[in-house]
């Protein structure tokens, strides 16, 4: 898991952000980086495109590994 998460964030799929507590514990949240945030919404869209032709699901496809790369 570890592995994952320091992939991730060094991609910029995801930021870290610390959030200090009153009992000095510092726990880390994630929040979707640019480059996550663009790949789930083009994920979001690839259905509809699939259904709709070959040609889209092509374009599609090309998209997500630009932002993959």
């Amino acid at each position: 898991m570890n592995r994952a998460l320091k992939a991730l964030t060094e991609g910029l799929w995801i930021i870290p952000q610390t959030v200090p507590t009153e009992t000095g514990r510092i726990p880390v949240e994630y929040k979707l980086g640019e480059r996550g945030a663009l790949f789930l919404e083009l994920f979001d869209n690839f259905e509809p495109k699939r259904r709709a032709g070959a040609q889209s699901l092509a374009d599609e496809v090309q998209e997500l590994q630009k932002v993959c790369a």
